[in-house]
């Protein structure tokens, strides 16, 4: 079976500690494939974090 792809909506508390902490530990059913943050910091750790592509990184 495929994977679910994700896009992480917020990267505050919720979206990344929560939501993309709790797929991160399920990797073999889910890739964190992108990111929408407007706080420049926030959307960079998700990148950094999750190995995303800048090209899926958005500001909104």
């Amino acid at each position: 079976m495929d994977k679910l792809r994700l896009l992480i909506l917020s990267a505050g508390s919720g979206g990344y500690f929560t939501y993309a902490g709790i797929a991160s530990k399920m990797k073999d059913k889910h890739e964190i494939v992108g990111v929408v943050e407007p706080d420049d910091a926030k959307r960079q750790r998700v990148v950094e974090t999750y190995d995303i592509s800048k090209e899926y990184a958005f500001k909104t």
